[in-house]
């Protein structure tokens, strides 16, 4: 009966044992699990206090983010401008070049044109003068018939 009492207790023993280890690891896993939720909430809220930092300093880019189909067709409309932009360059350099090389010869054509007008100025001139003094003598010639029509 010694030996069944013996052997009663040490069961019993290890039962109370393995309940304690048992609750010690629960305990433990518990304590983990515990410690795992905060570390997460306190990463989450410091990831999320650093992204509204974040954000709050760079608000257009937030703005992005929190519309991206507003981004797109920005970013589709800039990419198209530049795009426009970067194939004008290219004309406009041709243009440039062109009026470079025509422009003695603009300058040339405009001096030989002034010339042109001043001598067709000068004629039209002295064909109007003489107009006019024709005109006068003719007055002058009226004037004499009338005097002598009065007398």
């Amino acid at each position: 009966m010694l030996i069944t009492t013996t052997n009663y207790q040490s069961l019993n023993a290890l039962d109370t044992g393995k309940n304690m280890l048992k609750d010690l690891g629960e305990k433990a896993i518990n304590s983990s699990n515990n410690l795992t939720d905060l570390i997460s909430n306190n990463f989450r809220s410091s990831l999320e206090s650093l992204w509204n930092n974040w954000v709050a300093n760079h608000f257009i880019i937030g703005f992005f983010v929190s519309h991206p189909f507003i981004s797109i067709i920005l970013i589709i409309t800039l990419i198209l401008t530049i795009w426009g932009i970067i194939q004008m360059i290219p004309s406009l350099l041709v243009k440039l070049w062109l009026f470079i090389f025509k422009s003695p010869f603009i300058f040339g054509k405009s001096l030989l044109q002034n010339n042109q007008q001043e001598v067709i100025n000068q004629d039209f001139y002295s064909l109007i003068l003489k107009k006019l003094e024709a005109i006068e003598t003719k007055q002058n010639l009226l004037e004499k018939q009338i005097s002598e029509w009065q007398k």
